[in-house]
């Protein structure tokens, strides 16, 4: 039998880089719904307000312009507080500072927790758009810890970074 270099291209291939999932697995990707767990006793309260908020949505509206929207909105108040305070020391002359981050924060959480109620509404729902949630989440949470930490004083010291990546191992 004569292999063509073709064939002992495909075979080394599949020994280095073996598929990530099974048939089985792929299978268990697009049958999967998702189930949101109440995991604080505000998630009964924050839920009411995200179904008001939901119906102000245009159906048109994509949902994951609305996480791209949180990511952003996040990602601008990370930058604003770096540019006013870069050593992450509580100074407390910028009040208007910190109510911004209490409102980005706020906005943060309302189109997190409605961009997946108006994917399920539109019938935009899938893994791929839960996939993409969760990695604006990874991003916008090591933010926030950043913006907590600076907003306690935590400063530039090793102490704060000790702190930082003790709180972001919970995350992922």
């Amino acid at each position: 039998r004569q292999r063509t270099l073709k064939t002992v291209m495909s075979n080394m291939l599949q020994v280095l880089f073996p598929p990530i999932l099974t048939p089985q697995g792929r299978q268990n990707v697009l049958n999967h719904k998702y189930v949101p767990g109440i995991k604080s006793f505000l998630m009964p309260y924050y839920d009411y307000w995200w179904e008001f908020c939901v119906s102000l949505v245009p159906p048109y509206i994509a949902p994951n312009a609305l996480t791209l929207a949180s990511l952003f909105i996040s990602l601008i108040a990370f930058y604003m507080y770096c540019y006013f305070e870069p050593n992450f020391e509580a100074r407390y002359d910028r009040a208007w500072l910190y109510l911004y981050q209490c409102v980005s924060l706020f906005l943060y959480q309302t189109l997190d927790g409605i961009d997946g109620k108006h994917a399920r509404n539109t019938k935009n729902s899938s893994p791929l758009g839960m996939l993409f949630d969760h990695g604006c989440d990874a991003i916008v949470s090591t933010t926030m810890i950043y913006l907590h930490g600076g907003i306690i004083g935590i400063g530039t010291q090793w102490k704060g970074l000790y702190v930082i990546i003790m709180s972001q191992i919970v995350f992922y």
